[in-house]
């Protein structure tokens, strides 16, 4: 399982927490191709996006996925496209990563290879005071929340309501970007 942009998977995921990382990889796509396509791509989402800081935020994604398939007692990879972007009650995805992100991250599988290292780095920037550390997950986590947005625009669009009242889930967001990996 592969955090990089460029590559594809070379497998098909076989643990719920290689399917998270794969569903948070294509929400950052989708939020970098609508912010290029909208002329809205700057400097620091080529950092954020498709960058060096790209697998945090994958990492950070995945882990939010992660937290909510827990909740759902999600127990086949398959099924982690159930996971909601938003949900009543502040629930879903949105509502993991605004409110409990750092939870999340802790309690995500620990994978070498599949987000181990960005998973500790994330963490130990988290607990520090550093103003530098502090700016790193703040926009971390913020560019993780704008893909979430993003993926569930894309599925609103059109739909008459907003993208948080639609209970659209990641295989909503599969649905409507066909060059995804099917589920």
């Amino acid at each position: 399982m592969t955090l990089d942009d460029a590559a594809e998977p070379e497998r098909t995921p076989e643990t719920v927490w290689e399917q998270c990382v794969e569903w948070a990889g294509l929400l950052v796509r989708i939020l970098a191709g609508r912010r290029k396509q909208d002329g809205l791509f700057s400097e620091e989402d080529g950092v954020t996006l498709t960058g060096t800081d790209r697998p945090l935020v994958v990492v950070m994604l995945a882990a939010a996925i992660h937290a909510q398939t827990v909740l759902l007692r999600v127990d086949s990879p398959q099924d982690a496209a159930r996971v909601p972007l938003a949900a009543a009650g502040e629930k879903g995805l949105s509502a993991t990563l605004r409110r409990t992100p750092y939870a999340a991250l802790c309690d995500a599988p620990r994978v070498r290879g599949a987000g181990e290292v960005q998973r500790a780095v994330l963490i130990a920037r988290a607990e520090s005071g550093h103003p530098d550390d502090t700016l790193l997950w703040h926009r971390i986590r913020t560019a993780a929340a704008a893909a979430v947005e993003t993926a569930g625009k894309s599925c609103a669009a059109g739909g008459g309501t907003d993208w948080w009242e639609g209970g659209h889930t990641i295989a909503d967001v599969i649905d409507a970007h066909p060059g995804s990996r099917p589920v």
